[in-house]
């Protein structure tokens, strides 16, 4: 693809983010210049991303067409935001990050993990409407209210036309913390003209507004009351919203506060540093045997059912300092997010066996969301007036909603984007779809990128069907002199498929008597070699697939006896 043909044209290219929850990263480009709004990491899939936790954008697109990225916006301190940061930014010409004190503060602390504290530059975008320049790009970042502080909206002007990307956002008139959405400023750029806006699609299919935070305080405090016995709740740590909610909760119920989980405890003291959570006082959970259980409420990780957190724990009774019992009352003050239900049904079950009293959203409202609902997102198009809708940040089913949506709130022109598809503003109210990038995801291992159809994941699935290795020795003639032997960890049952391993050595030494005499040459590791372990393997493989239906992983291991 010829970029330079597009060098005068406003440009919009999401490459995480739409066709997913989570993930988010989009490059908007004008002039020949390139920015980043977000580099956010996603949750990882088990059955497809085995051996990886978070997943990160592919940005093979930056690299192999020598894009600059001028700067990285981050909108807020949410991972999906901006945890692939540390991963990518050496891939996104290391460039500079701007973004708001809070996130900022969040961010270094990330990085320090990675030892890039001192090598990443962020630029700190201290006040509400904040404007400045880069290359072509005039800038403005808006305050919208979000279960995280300083969630920013930033508002794109460029010749070729002028955009607003909202981020992750809802509209909370009396939030517990940060801001109360610009809507005046909002309504300013509405009666300034507009040519799109690309806004949040999560709740899309829920009616009505999200609900107040403050609504959620008095439910909260109306359980914790009514127990006898020590009380956890857990949800998102980055939910800085929830966790002052809960500790007004246990303010009003006279109990003392123990955080439990690493990244709550960064989160809170990010928070603290930046003037939020004041007065509110933790204490160590090395403590809790000495504690009135009765008056004890725990702030816990894990309410995705991730299998290290902290109510994963608790449910296995593996906590080095908690113990939960019989009638103790557990919270879920979280959503359930698509793809975790299996793992937060195990940690549900384990707790139930444990007699808890267990409490979802499914049972009462002790949640809400930090993203609109519908009402929300029509007051909003009819605060900015967009001529186009470009919905993100959800699944296709929910781009494809928020469209319709978005046409019944009057909206002229809507696209529904998915990853990797590039924009062109034609004029002010004109979009067209020029090409369709290729993208992906790649699973962080360590240090390691993986793609979902690489080698070494296409390995690990087959892994799940178990691994047969045989072994062989050939001397300098090509003559077996030992083995094959055959061992089947995790795929053949040794005692019952005696018969059908026995075959296999059988079939495996008929193979090798024909393959290798003759033409077999030890002086050089020539293609003779690669041939015999191929048909080896292949003649294993025609086996296991007639006589089991299974293919697992078949490794062969060629050893050659010097005279």
């Amino acid at each position: 693809m010829q970029l330079a043909k597009l060098k005068n044209k406003l440009l919009f290219i999401p490459l995480g983010g739409s066709g997913e929850i989570g993930m988010n990263l989009n490059l908007y480009h004008y002039d020949g210049k390139w920015i980043m709004l977000d580099c956010g990491t996603g949750f990882s899939e088990e059955r497809i991303m085995p051996g990886t936790d978070i997943i990160v954008p592919d940005v093979s697109f930056i690299v192999k067409n020598n894009i600059k990225i001028e700067a990285i916006i981050i909108t807020h301190a949410h991972e999906d935001h901006v945890g692939a940061v540390p991963h990518l930014w050496e891939y996104c010409s290391k460039a500079p990050v701007y973004t708001t004190p809070f996130t900022a503060h969040f961010l270094k602390n990330k990085l320090a993990d990675f030892k890039l504290e001192n090598q990443i530059p962020i630029k700190v975008v201290t006040e509400n409407r904040a404007k400045f320049s880069i290359g072509p790009f005039d800038l403005e970042m808006i305050g919208l209210t979000h279960s995280i502080p300083e969630m920013r909206a930033v508002y794109i002007k460029t010749p070729g036309g002028s955009i607003l990307h909202t981020g992750d956002w809802k509209l909370d008139r009396e939030p517990i913390v940060g801001q109360v959405s610009d809507e005046e400023r909002l309504r300013q750029i509405g009666e300034e003209g507009i040519t799109a806006m690309v806004c949040d699609s999560t709740n899309v299919f829920s009616d009505g507004w999200s609900g107040s935070e403050g609504e959620i305080e008095d439910n909260l405090t109306e359980l914790v009351k009514k127990t006898k016995h020590t009380a956890v709740i857990t949800t998102f740590a980055s939910n800085i919203a929830r966790i002052q909610t809960i500790a007004n909760v246990a303010k009003k119920c006279n109990r003392n506060i123990i955080l439990s989980g690493t990244s709550l405890h960064r989160m809170t003291t990010v928070a603290k540093k930046c003037g939020y959570l004041q007065g509110v006082e933790f204490i160590d959970a090395k403590s809790f045997t000495e504690r009135d259980r009765a008056n004890t409420l725990i702030i816990a990780t894990g309410c995705q059912g991730e299998p290290l957190a902290s109510v994963a724990k608790l449910s296995g009774r593996t906590h080095p300092f908690l113990k939960i019992q019989k009638d103790d009352l557990v919270i879920f003050s979280s959503k359930i997010i698509p793809g975790n239900e299996k793992k937060i049904a195990a940690t549900l079950n384990r707790l139930a066996d444990l007699g808890v009293e267990i409490i979802t959203e499914r049972q009462a409202k002790v949640h809400v969301s930090g993203h609109p609902n519908k009402d929300e997102l029509k007051h909003l198009y009819d605060l900015v007036k967009p001529k186009i809708a470009i919905p993100v940040h959800g699944e296709a089913i929910h781009i494809n909603e928020h469209c319709k949506w978005a046409e019944k709130c009057g909206v002229k022109k809507t696209f529904s984007v998915r990853n990797g598809d590039l924009l062109c503003f034609e004029d002010s109210e004109e979009v067209i779809k020029i090409t369709k990038i290729e993208t992906d995801y790649l699973g962080i291992d360590g240090n390691l990128f993986h793609s979902p159809g690489g080698e070494v994941m296409r390995a690990r699935r087959k892994l799940k069907s178990g691994i047969l290795i045989c072994t062989f020795t050939l001397n300098t003639k090509g003559v077996l002199i030992s083995g094959p032997s055959i061992i089947t960890p995790g795929s053949l049952d040794s005692k019952n498929e005696v018969k059908l391993i026995k075959e296999i050595e059988r079939r495996v030494t008929n193979n090798l008597s024909q393959k290798s005499s003759g033409f077999f040459n030890i002086k050089k590791k020539d293609d003779s070699h690669q041939e015999i372990v191929s048909s080896v393997k292949s003649t294993i493989l025609q086996i296991l697939k007639h006589e089991l239906k299974i293919t697992p992983v078949v490794e062969v291991m060629m050893m050659i006896a010097q005279a």
